[in-house]
């Protein structure tokens, strides 16, 4: 029997900014290796000069919680805190995860996750793919 596809989290910043063109990539990248992909960019919409409240970020975490692994990109130009609380919530429940750096050099923070970026998402896909396949 055909093991199930895979779901994959695609986690990037949305609220200060958003890394289209590595987003559209990945997650072209992603549905050609065989992956189901959830983009939450795709499912909000927001107002200009929100008051954000905790409600967007719960929502995320829970559907994070049902996919089976993440792919995180983290770019210089644009700052995210909500990509960096998916990769601890992914790896803290034991789901596959690779982050996708370009430019971005090995940081204590990931390092405390255990993470290590990859310049190319290519890298980054088999990365995860590899934890799919353990």
């Amino acid at each position: 029997m055909k093991p199930p596809t895979p779901v994959v989290y695609l986690a990037a910043a949305i609220d200060q900014g958003q890394p289209a063109n590595l987003a559209a990539q990945a997650k072209q990248l992603l549905l050609a290796t065989g992956h189901a992909v959830f983009d939450p960019a795709a499912g909000w919409n927001v107002p200009t000069n929100p008051t954000p409240s905790p409600t967007l970020q719960r929502a995320n975490f829970a559907l994070l919680g049902q996919c089976d692994g993440l792919l995180a990109i983290l770019t210089l130009d644009i700052m995210t805190v909500g990509t960096i609380l998916e990769i601890d919530y992914a790896r803290t429940r034991g789901l596959a995860v690779a982050v996708c750096a370009p430019g971005i050099r090995t940081s204590w923070a990931l390092a405390y996750l255990g993470i290590t970026p990859h310049n190319h998402l290519r890298d980054a896909i088999e990365y995860m793919k590899g934890q799919f396949d353990d």
